[in-house]
């Protein structure tokens, strides 16, 4: 078959309309659209309307936050043929330049992704170009996306362009890693640090497109895609895309739930409240149900913390309620849970889940992990807190806690070798300080006579410059004669040994001894007077 008779064939029209997701068709195209970074916004209006925007820009955030579009926008701001004319900062959207960067085929405006272009050759083509002036537009403005991941070589090549750029040039750099990115090439930009938008502002921009579009979202729906996009409206849209599809024009909270795999959040309180109260059976099946129903274990962990963190707030403002996302009856259950529960147990609940989430997504298995987590809540509902151990030791119910450190004398009275090693600390001598309190072995001590046996580790000349420092500090003289008895164990191994003395004495302890049955592999890190 001939190429002509290939162009005669008839083609078949396409019926269908194809689908625009939200996210590309309400991507901003003015900086009055951005939402959540009014900083930046601010800035870019009063440079194109003062005319002193600098050569470069870098801008960083997480994914979905905006730095690309802001970085089209920009491009459109300064090469709109309208506004050269108004007082205007927007682009006009209209124009040839404004339509031809929006539809990506501006010969002035370049868009170039990091990430698949990585070497210098890449960048010398842009370095090549950029000498030359614009072909239609008033600048040329190179837009480099994911710029982290060029190579040295490739930064190294842009370094001489960036410093001393065409007055007709303009670079917009993006990046979510900003920490990979030279401080010599940081040095000739100015930065941006896109923010996260907050929840708030995502219900109010995903209600605000339900409207446009003719679809209703349920509050509480609203908030868990909030809260689900971690402060990306990318991310977010792409959710609320997904939840529409779902759906027959009325996303709701039980949608949501069942998309994202969340936990449902009656039965969450229940499953913590169940946990606090000890209840072991009723925890574990609980978190069972959970996963049957088709909730992610490491969501299910999600969904404890942002419950414990919501009874913590409330704790100290019940009025915050109201920003929860829970509904009305369930509000009702978190204001009697939070008045029932103390602070420091919240504390606990929450530093238990938070280790927990990272096993969670560890575990061979997340369910059993989850139930394992679960199990260690209802344990930390019985275990008494370290103040509970505190008052009980103190008021004579255990074994008394004794101190890790012996007390020091007054450093005044000179009257101890231990008092004389803490001057060193006190007049800020720290290999001294270090080398009196592990090398240093007491023979015989009386004030202004010091006799120690040195290891091999001190310094040869430590008997020379001690005299002289302590003279310094008590304003009397010293004598230190160095000798070869055994003597006493240093100041360090005698703290060592009355710690474990304490650590002993402390097992001992009834509270001490049921906290460490309830947590098998457990061990006492550390302890400290209390005086």
């Amino acid at each position: 078959m001939t190429q002509a008779t290939l162009l005669k064939m008839d083609i078949p029209e396409q019926t269908t309309t194809s689908h625009t997701v939200l996210a590309r068709k309400y991507r901003p195209r003015q900086f009055a659209d951005v939402i959540g970074q009014d900083v930046l916004v601010k800035v870019l209006r009063h440079g194109l309307e003062t005319n002193r925007l600098p050569h470069a820009f870098i801008l960083t955030g997480i994914r979905g936050v905006g730095k690309t579009t802001t970085a089209r926008i920009l491009a459109r701001a300064l090469n709109c043929r309208e506004r050269e004319n108004s007082n205007n900062v927007e682009p006009c959207g209209k124009c040839d330049q404004c339509t031809s960067i929006l539809e990506d085929r501006n010969i002035d405006v370049i868009e170039m992704d990091a990430a698949s272009r990585t070497g210098v050759e890449d960048v010398r083509e842009i370095i090549d170009a950029a000498k030359y002036r614009p072909v239609s537009a008033a600048y040329k403005v190179y837009i480099i996306d994911e710029v982290h991941m060029l190579s040295k070589s490739a930064f190294n090549a842009l370094l001489k362009t960036l410093e001393e750029p065409p007055e007709h040039v303009k670079f917009v750099f993006a990046t979510t890693e900003i920490q990979k990115v030279p401080k010599t090439v940081l040095s000739r930009c100015m930065r941006f640090d896109l923010s996260r938008v907050s929840v708030e502002l995502l219900k109010k921009h995903f209600s605000s497109l339900a409207e446009k579009e003719n679809f209703t979202v349920d509050d509480i729906a609203l908030t868990q895609l909030a809260r689900a996009a971690d402060g990306s409206v990318r991310d977010g849209l792409s959710m609320l895309d997904q939840a529409v599809a779902l759906s027959n024009g009325a996303v709701t909270s039980e949608i949501v739930s069942d998309m994202l795999g969340l936990a449902d959040a009656d039965r969450v309180i229940n499953l913590l409240r169940d946990a606090i109260m000890g209840e072991g059976r009723a925890t574990i099946a609980a978190v069972q149900a959970l996963y049957d129903l088709g909730a992610d274990p490491l969501n299910i962990i999600n969904e404890l913390l942002n419950l414990t963190y919501t009874l913590t707030t409330i704790k100290v403002d019940s009025k915050l309620i109201a920003n929860s996302g829970y509904g009305e009856d369930q509000q009702k259950l978190c204001l009697e849970m939070a008045e029932q529960m103390t602070v420091p147990t919240l504390n606990r609940v929450w530093q238990i889940l938070m280790n927990g989430a990272n096993e969670v997504q560890m575990a061979n298995s997340p369910n059993q992990a989850c139930q394992m987590v679960a199990l260690r809540l209802v344990h930390c509902s019985t275990m008494p807190s370290p103040e509970e151990v505190i008052k009980a030791v103190q008021s004579g119910e255990a074994a008394p806690v004794i101190q890790i450190t012996p007390k020091m004398e007054t450093v005044e009275n000179y009257d101890s070798f231990a008092a004389i090693v803490e001057l060193a600390n006190k007049h800020r001598e720290p290999l001294l300080y270090a080398y009196l309190k592990s090398e240093a072995h007491l023979v015989h001590f009386e004030p202004g006579h010091i006799t120690i046996r040195l290891s091999e580790r001190a310094p040869a000349d430590l008997a020379v410059k001690l005299p002289k420092l302590l003279k310094k500090w008590t304003k009397q003289d010293w004598i230190i004669d160095i000798s070869k008895e055994e003597g006493m164990p240093s100041l360090l191994n005698q703290e060592k040994s009355a710690y474990e003395e304490l650590i002993e004495s402390a097992k001992k302890s009834p509270m001490v001894a049921k906290t460490l049955e309830s947590f098998p592999g457990a061990e006492i890190e550390s302890i400290t007077d209390t005086n």
